[in-house]
Parts: structure tokens; sequence; C-alpha cells
């Protein structure tokens, strides 16, 4: 009986500790659990935490990337625009019908050689500049940019008429250069420009190397003759009639007046009929036709050799330009460029609303000649 219970007591001593076993298995395996659950936590916190680093970093890189790429574009642009091309924006008449208002324009700067700065953007502080060496130097016929001689702030916009050595003379309205006309002129039309008031009158002129480019003038609309003819009558009593120096002779003697009618421009034609009353000594009055091709406006300047180291430029709208005629000659070291295409062009007399008819389409990547 003694043995039984100490068997017992045995086997009870074991139970007890396999269950203690057991407890502390399933214990640990809570721990462990836990551990891991605590683990996966960690690891889901962290990773997060790495996304939300890196999607902060893509950001401040995406931030350089186009800080980096916006600096780079105006560091190009600069250099662009002090080495290569510049833009212009055409302000004035001057150079109608080539150029008109409201056309922008690029302006090769190289081939004349690059002139770099001579002041300091805003506070507009003067430094030594120099210029790169030419590709070729400037010849009449070439539109030129350059920094106005009288205030060099300003950028003007003529064409070279002249160069070193070259005499300048304008006679009638006429361009001479070297005692030359400056090419051959051939008559195109005649119309009315209402922002100058007046009617004007377009050439062509063709120079000896070929090249060619459109001048215009103001017509001399009150112009008048003071001499015509010989003319023959139509009338039964047929006549010869001529003027000259304003002094009427019929056939062949001195006699008589002429007085105008009217003066008519015939389109087509692009001449002038005058009509003319003629009253004989004796009374007797008949009408005569004359024909007169348009007149520009009388001018007369130089004649004048231009100096070394300078060119003469004028506008190709002769009359409404302030150029070499009026501030003098241009220094060679004054010129920018040539101007080379333009790139936008519209009206600024019609309103933005109307944006398709402002725009001058027709213009647009146009080359200046």
């Amino acid at each position: 009986m003694k043995f039984l219970m100490i068997n017992l007591f045995s086997l009870k001593l074991q139970y007890d500790k396999i269950e203690i076993e057991v407890i502390m298995t399933e214990k640990r395996k809570q721990r462990t659990d836990s551990n891991l659950f605590q683990s996966i936590v960690q690891w889901y916190k962290k990773r997060r935490e790495k996304k939300r680093r890196e999607r902060e970093k893509r950001k401040k890189n995406i931030v350089r990337e186009y800080v980096e790429a916006i600096l780079v574009a105006l560091v190009a642009a600069m250099i662009l625009r002090i080495l290569v091309v510049q833009a212009f924006r055409i302000p004035t008449g001057s150079m109608k019908d080539t150029l008109l208002v409201g056309d922008f324009l690029l302006v090769n700067k190289f081939i004349y050689g690059v002139r770099t700065p001579d002041h300091i953007p805003v506070i507009n502080i003067k430094i030594p500049y120099f210029r790169l060496p030419a590709f070729k130097h400037p010849k009449p016929g070439d539109i030129v940019v350059f920094k106005y001689p009288l205030d060099e702030k300003l950028d003007y916009i003529k064409r070279c008429v002249a160069v070193a050595g070259q005499t300048v003379e304008v006679r009638n309205g006429h361009l001479y250069v070297d005692g030359k006309p400056e090419g051959k002129s051939k008559f195109i039309k005649r119309v009315y420009d209402s922002a100058e008031g007046t009617y004007v009158l377009h050439y062509r002129i063709t120079k000896d190397n070929g090249k060619s480019y459109e001048i215009r003038h103001q017509e001399n609309t009150n112009y008048v003759s003071n001499h015509f003819g010989p003319l023959r009558t139509s009338n039964s009593n047929s006549r010869t009639v001529e003027m000259r120096q304003g002094q009427v002779f019929i056939d062949g003697k001195p006699g008589g007046k002429a007085e105008l009618l009217d003066k008519i421009y015939q389109e087509g034609k692009g001449r002038y009929r005058l009509r003319y009353l003629i009253t004989e000594e004796n009374g007797i009055s008949y009408e005569i036709n004359d024909y007169q091709q348009v007149q520009r406006l009388p001018e007369n300047y130089g004649p004048v050799k231009v100096p070394e180291g300078h060119l003469f430029a004028m506008g190709d709208n002769r009359n409404n330009s302030s150029d070499s005629r009026y501030w003098g000659f241009l220094p060679g070291e004054n010129i920018v460029g040539q101007a080379l295409i333009i790139y936008w062009s519209w009206d600024n007399q019609i309103p933005l609303y109307k944006i398709f008819k402002k725009i001058r389409w027709t213009r647009i990547g146009g080359l200046i000649r």
C-alpha cells in the first residue's frame, strides 16, 4: 500500500511537471507570437517611414531638376542672345513695307562679329567690350540693327545704302551712290496710307548684284509740270501746242495761255491725265490732254562721302525715316547684327478680340531682304 501511494505521488509529480511545461510552452508561444506581431508592426512602420523619406527625396529631386533645367535654359538663352540671335520688335513705320509696325524678328548677331555687352543691366554701369571676328561686313542693301548713335540704349533698324569711301547724294528724291542710281528703279503701285494721311509710291530697286528690295516715297500730289508737249490738237483747226517753262507756244510761236481744268490719276496706267483749256490770243479756245508720271516729294541731300569705319543708313520709307540724313554716319562699332526672319507679326490697329484678323499670317516666317 505504501508502495502504491509512492507511485501515485510520483505520477502526480510527473503530471504536474508536464502540465507546468505545457503552460510554459504556451506562454513562450504567446510571447513568440507577440514578438512576431510586434516585429511585423515595427517592420511595417520602418517600411512606411522609408517610403515617406523616398517620396520626399523624389520631390526634392524633381524640384531640383526643374530648377536646374530652368537655370540651364536661362544660361543657354543668354548665351544665344549674346552670341547668336536676338529678338526685336518693330515700333515705327520707317522701314515700310519691308518691315511693318508689329513685326517681331530675329537678328543674326554673329554674322558681322558679335559685340559683347557694354553695360551691366538694371544698374546700367558701362563695362569694357570687344567684338569677335566677323564672317562678313555690311554691304549696300543689307538691313542692319544697330545702337542708335545719339542714344546707345536704343536699337534702330535701317538699310545700309553706302559703305566707307562711297559718296551719297539725294537729288529730287532719288538716291545716288558714287554718282549712280542706287539701282534700277521700277514703279510698282500707288496707294493711300491712312496712318500717314497721304498717297505713297512704291518702287522696286534692283542692284547690279541682283539683290532687290522695295522702297516707298510720299507722292507730291500738288506737282504740275511747267512744260508739256508738243501736243497735236484734234479739232478742225489743227494746232501744235507746247509749254516751255510756263509759256505757251502755238505752232512754234509764243502766245495764248493754258488753264489746268483737272488732274485725274489713271489707276491702271500709273499716271495722271491733265486736262488743259488752251486760249489763243484771238479768243479761240479748245481742250488738250497731257499725261504726267507720278512724282515723289522733292528732296535734296549731299553729296557727302562716308568716312572710314562708318556706314550710311536709310529707311525704306524714305520720306518718313530718321536716318543718316538727320543724325549722321553710322559707326561700324554700333552694329548689332543683320535682320534675318519675321517670327511673328500682328496689326496694332486691330482689336485683340479679332485675333485671327489681327495676326498677319502671311508675314510669319518670311525672310527679310
